[in-house]
């Protein structure tokens, strides 16, 4: 398992994974990363999702 914070590791992530014909499971999204199209993934759900807790608690 590994723990993985900003968007620059997952694109190497993504590499590596390329490399080695590995499948990365995002246990944040609950599925499977697309390798080919890595803009599809969590980070920018995870940015969208931090800005609207932070929205909600500056109410």
């Amino acid at each position: 398992m590994l723990s993985l914070y900003g968007e620059n590791g997952l694109y190497e992530l993504i590499e590596l994974a390329k490399k080695h014909n590995w499948q990365i499971y995002d246990s944040g999204l609950d599925g499977m990363i697309d390798l080919e199209n890595p803009e599809k993934n969590g980070f920018k759900n995870y940015q969208e999702y931090v800005e609207q807790i932070l929205k909600n608690k500056s109410k």
